[in-house]
Formats: C-alpha cells, sequence, structure tokens
C-alpha cells in the first residue's frame, strides 16, 4: 500500500490527523502519531534528541537505521505508535514540561 501524508489527513490509516495543541514544536525533528482513535490521529512534534535520553524505548527506536529516502510529515520523519493520544500527550508532558 502506498502511503501518502498531507497536513491533514494520514491516508494509510484513514483517519484525520490533528496536532496536539501542547507537544507540538514547530522547530522539532520527529512527529509521533499515536494510534488513531474515533478515526482521528494526534501528532506530536518533539525534539528527538529530549526523549532518547530519557526514554530507552525511543532510544532503541531512534537508533535504527533509516532509509535514505524516509518519508515526512511536516519537513520531518515520523513514526506511527501503537500508543492512545492521551498516554503519549502525559508521557511527553512529563519529558517537556516536567509535571
Amino acid at each position: 500500500m502506498s502511503k501518502a501524508f498531507t497536513e491533514d489527513t494520514c491516508v494509510e490509516k484513514k483517519s484525520t490527523v490533528v496536532h496536539s495543541t501542547s507537544i507540538y514544536f514547530d522547530d522539532g525533528d520527529m512527529v509521533v502519531f499515536s494510534k488513531p482513535e474515533k478515526d482521528v490521529t494526534t501528532a506530536f512534534k518533539i525534539y528527538r534528541s529530549s526523549v532518547t535520553c530519557l526514554s530507552l524505548v525511543f532510544k532503541a527506536m531512534f537508533s535504527l537505521p533509516q532509509a535514505d529516502n524516509v518519508e515526512k510529515y511536516d519537513g520531518v520523519p515520523f513514526v506511527h505508535t501503537f500508543d492512545m493520544a492521551q498516554d503519549l500527550e502525559h508521557l511527553f508532558e512529563v519529558i517537556y514540561m516536567r509535571r
């Protein structure tokens, strides 16, 4: 299946993409997509270095070799997860906002 992603629609998952209102840094270097919920996928634009320092899971994930023609969303590489948006938001708030 061809993967085509736009700012508004995640075609592969057939869900609408919304940007997190609290964790979407314009100058971030990685997008993490949540598991679709009710046909909506939440995008978190983060700093790869911040999460790899604090999470062994993300460190392992981002250490995997990348293809030369890596697909991008909003100008940066992305990864889909099986995590709910609320769970990712809580994790990233702990990392970035020290809550």
